[in-house]
């Protein structure tokens, strides 16, 4: 009998994923250039490492949401919101110090997918770094953000679905709750780039305008969005895992006005795909994934917001099969499409038909 519910308590506990938090000593880098901000699964920033110790790394994982400041609280390291408002700012001072070190520099925020450690979406940063680099003469001040949706860990259940649901929910809140904030510290007027993969768009959007939640989720406290500190944003969606959840006929309008949206659309992304045709699933089922993948619900968007102006504009990946960041990245036209269409590489590839307002 105890050896049936010991199988049992280990089958419900490997159906869970792992909190993709962030190591002992991630706030230290080699690269300059490079900051790092993770926030918990409530929005809350991390504190710098190595000056506090971060959670233990986990084999086995529940579907609950980790708090930081629980975590620390626990720990006898108070974290209190006076302390998170300070860490806040001091992130902000880092990226115009950093900044105005280099005449001309760009602020690019990468905001990795669903499914990553906090290993693997720094593995995915350090490429697509190294990608612009090669093809820039740009000086970049590069924000790398780390949001916990869940990831697959050595005892979790094979197929993640086990917990996508509650990585809608916390990448949002990543977004809404903690990369607004972030937003609101910087000077006004702050010109930025974010790139992002997968439901890392969901991140984005959610700090850029409200997402729609089902009816039970209950939201933090979160920040209305300070419309004089963005001035412009170069939004680059590599097969934006969002749909209906992110309305954009909503988006502010000084937002909608001086920015543009350029999406990496892939008819072919299994994962954005989400296709079973025998059992009538697609891409707007088991939460929307719609926007990088399914072609009337895109310039049903398009029309939507290009009244006026380009606001929203893609490159179609074909005969990529796949939703690895990876491959996208190697696609290097299409990529480079993306990236010179958002002023952030030198280089017009040949046949790139995107434009810049």
């Amino acid at each position: 009998m105890k050896l049936i519910i010991a199988l049992l308590f280990l089958m419900l506990v490997g159906c869970a994923g792992l909190h993709s938090t962030p190591p002992d000593n991630y706030s230290s880098t080699s690269d300059p250039s490079t900051i790092r901000v993770p926030f918990d699964q409530y929005g809350d920033i991390y504190p710098s490492s190595p000056e506090t110790k971060m959670p233990e790394q986990k084999y086995f994982g529940f579907n609950h949401a980790f708090s930081i400041k629980n975590f620390l609280e626990n720990n006898s390291h108070p974290y209190n919101d006076d302390l998170i408002d300070q860490r806040y700012s001091n992130i902000a001072t880092q990226i115009v110090t950093k900044a105005k070190r280099h005449q001309g520099s760009k602020i690019v925020f990468l905001i990795h997918g669903f499914n990553n450690s906090f290993e693997e979406a720094s593995d995915s940063y350090e490429k697509i770094k190294s990608f612009m680099r090669l093809h820039s003469k740009t000086h970049f001040i590069f924000v790398e953000i780390y949001w916990d949706g869940l990831y697959k860990g050595p005892f979790s259940f094979p197929l993640p679905l086990a917990y996508w649901f509650d990585s809608l929910t916390y990448s949002n809140i990543a977004g809404q709750v903690g990369l607004r904030r972030l937003f609101n510290h910087l000077p006004d007027n702050s010109h930025i780039s974010i790139i992002t993969h997968s439901r890392g768009a969901g991140v984005a959007l959610s700090a850029l305008h409200d997402p729609v939640y089902d009816s039970h989720i209950i939201v933090p406290h979160f920040e209305e969005l300070n419309p004089y500190k963005i001035g412009k944003v170069n939004l680059i969606s590599i097969a934006p895992a969002v749909g209906t959840g992110h309305l954009f006929s909503d988006m502010p309008d000084n937002i909608k006005q001086s920015s543009q949206f350029f999406i990496g659309f892939n008819e072919n992304d299994p994962a954005l795909q989400k296709s079973i045709k025998k059992f009538g699933v697609d891409s707007r089922n088991f939460g929307d994934t719609s926007l990088g993948t399914d072609d009337l619900y895109y310039l049903e968007i398009e029309k939507k917001l290009n009244k006026n102006s380009k606001v929203i504009q893609r490159v179609k990946y074909e005969n990529y099969h796949s939703h690895s960041f990876d491959g996208y990245i190697q696609n290097e036209e299409k990529t480079k499409c993306l990236l010179w269409a958002s002023e952030l590489i030198d280089e017009n590839p040949d046949g790139c038909q995107l434009k810049k307002i």
